[in-house]
């Protein structure tokens, strides 16, 4: 996958990471508590409040795309990756896209229960 499409992507996951959070907020009462943290047993042990607990991970999603965006685009880095570096920085860019992706899931799912 290029840069340019995985960019595209990053932001798009990020809007659709925002999109839920606006929808479980319609669904939550309004002091909710959202789960943060979970025990090596899967049970909850930390909670957030209701606004940070649905928008801290959308908002760093979308923060980091504009930095691999910029990373692409500014960096003289670019520049001197070859194709094997440059695929490894793109897949741990996805990596971490998916792993922001199904947190924000995992923690929206947790509230909802």
């Amino acid at each position: 996958m290029r840069a340019r499409a995985l960019t595209y992507l990053n932001f798009a996951v990020a809007a659709s990471a925002f999109a839920l959070a606006f929808w479980a907020w319609e669904r939550l009462p309004p002091h909710a508590r959202i789960p943060s943290h979970w025990n090596i047993h899967g049970q909850v042990d930390s909670y957030m409040d209701k606004t940070p607990g649905l928008f801290l991970i959308p908002a760093i999603m979308a923060g980091l795309a504009v930095l691999f965006a910029l990373q692409f685009s500014l960096l003289p880095l670019r520049a001197r990756l070859d194709a094997k570096g440059r695929a490894v920085l793109l897949s741990s860019w996805g990596f971490v896209l998916v792993v922001l992706a199904a947190a924000q899931w995992l923690i929206i799912s947790s509230a909802l229960r």
